[in-house]
């Protein structure tokens, strides 16, 4: 079976809605399109002989090989947007890790501003950036109705804290470890400081939940959502939902953009869902100046976005009172800067547009298709390291594509690659709950256009 187009999916929660998208409209041009696990990219290669291949990154060292016999094109799924250091490292590498941009034939930008800065970086060349936005983004095109519910929204961040004290589950000194060799490129501390510079940021937020609720939720009757990193477990929250006499609640199931439906107001810092909160017309609270400024002064210069200079930046919890307040009175307008915010949204994220960025991804490879004609995929070379055929044989029997994934789960379970990040996140085409999920996000979003 030959294959036009094959999709690689590296975290399906955080993909597959767009790449189903990208497939809707690529299959209505009449091309064949699939799925796959970053996992079983060697027998999807091997089965199919796609004529190209959509990656999430530009890291994998099997580019340059894969590049002879198919087109390549990065997807990513991370942005960085509003912050050059963060998308300069992301899309052009660091010391850890290295990237092979030079044999990517297209590269989908979210936004206007990520395009320059590549491209003036000389990572990419113009020839090779298509400013489209992101698919991720296409369920802001979803109109949705508002409903007054009278609750307020928070996003957390604790993602480190939901690992490293999570005694359960997990090793607190391996967790510490770990994040002290590999962090260091400013994923989570920049040198000379350590991961302890990270930890206290996020303690520092979670002292704030605490103050907010003693201080400001159960004086005033407010009641509180919260709506935690997808890394965190509601279970953790349970001393505050009873502290509070369950005017706290917690949800995380469900895609964010539903949850947005249920509240009047959103709480945050360091969290992209305040971007996604303005997109659907919820005023936005930034804990900017009332979290530990000692703690935020240490805190990787990649992860400080611009964009929240742009929201209400309470100086403390008795003006975040006040403007809760003006909120519910109907007085609060969206954002004290509502212009430049709507300026910063159309040059980082490519939006309001005109068509589902899914679909200006899907136009694009339908021209570079006719301006290109396909290479050749009769001989794949031997040294292709995804291939690897002397190592692993079994991708040259007939199985389904079922059968290579659970097998190959239990390959990378014994040599400890399936980890959190790993294969339980990534595609499995019998996981009927992601494809639902994908499937009702198109339905509503063709409605809306």
């Amino acid at each position: 079976m030959k294959v036009d187009v094959l999709l690689v999916v590296d975290n399906a929660y955080r993909e597959l809605p767009g790449l189903t998208i990208i497939k809707y409209y690529l299959e209505g041009m009449g091309y064949t399109v699939r799925f796959t696990s970053r996992f079983s990219i060697r027998f999807a290669l091997a089965k199919y002989r796609p004529k190209m291949v959509i990656l999430t990154s530009a890291i994998y060292p099997y580019i340059p090989e894969l590049s002879k016999v198919s087109f390549v094109c990065v997807l990513p799924s991370e942005s960085g947007n509003g912050q050059r250091r963060q998308v300069i490292d992301i899309h052009g590498g660091t010391f850890i890790n290295k990237l092979y941009t030079k044999n990517v034939d297209m590269f989908f930008s979210w936004g206007e501003q990520m395009s320059d800065w590549l491209i003036e970086s000389g990572i990419y060349q113009k020839e090779q950036v298509y400013t489209t936005g992101n698919p991720s983004t296409d369920q802001w095109m979803i109109k949705r109705e508002r409903k007054i519910n009278s609750k307020v929204g928070l996003t957390s961040t604790l993602r480190s804290l939901a690992n490293s004290m999570d005694v359960g589950s997990s090793d607190f000194i391996k967790y510490l470890f770990e994040s002290e060799l590999n962090g260091g490129d400013g994923t989570y501390f920049s040198p000379p400081n350590h991961i302890e510079a990270w930890l206290h940021w996020e303690v520092s937020f979670l002292r704030v939940i605490c103050n907010l609720t003693h201080e400001l939720i159960i004086p005033n009757n407010i009641q509180l959502e919260i709506r935690p990193h997808p890394f965190e477990s509601i279970e953790k929250y349970s001393y505050l939902i009873h502290r509070s006499k369950n005017l706290i609640s917690v949800r995380k199931e469900g895609p964010i953009t539903d949850w947005f439906q249920n509240i009047d107001l959103l709480i945050t810092y360091m969290s992209a869902s305040a971007v996604d909160a303005f997109v659907y017309g919820i005023p936005v609270l930034s804990l900017k100046k009332i979290l530990n400024q000692d703690a935020l002064r240490n805190v990787p210069q990649g992860f400080i976005y611009d964009y929240y200079d742009y929201f209400w930046e309470p100086d403390n919890i008795e003006s975040l009172r006040e403007c809760i307040q003006e909120n519910e009175k109907g007085n609060l307008p969206l954002a004290p800067k509502l212009k430049e915010l709507e300026e910063y949204i159309q040059r980082q994220f490519n939006f309001p547009r005109a068509k589902p960025a899914g679909q200006l991804i899907a136009e694009s490879i339908d021209s570079f298709f006719k301006k290109n004609k396909s290479r050749d995929i009769k001989n794949i070379p031997s040294s292709l390291h995804i291939l690897n055929a002397k190592a692993d044989l079994f991708w040259k029997l007939p199985l389904s594509e079922e059968t290579v994934l659970f097998l190959n789960a239990l390959r990378e379970k014994f040599i400890g690659i399936g980890n959190r990040s790993g294969f339980h996140y990534t595609y499995h085409p019998w996981n009927s709950e992601l494809k639902n999920k994908s499937k009702k996000i198109l339905e509503q979003l063709l409605k809306s256009l």
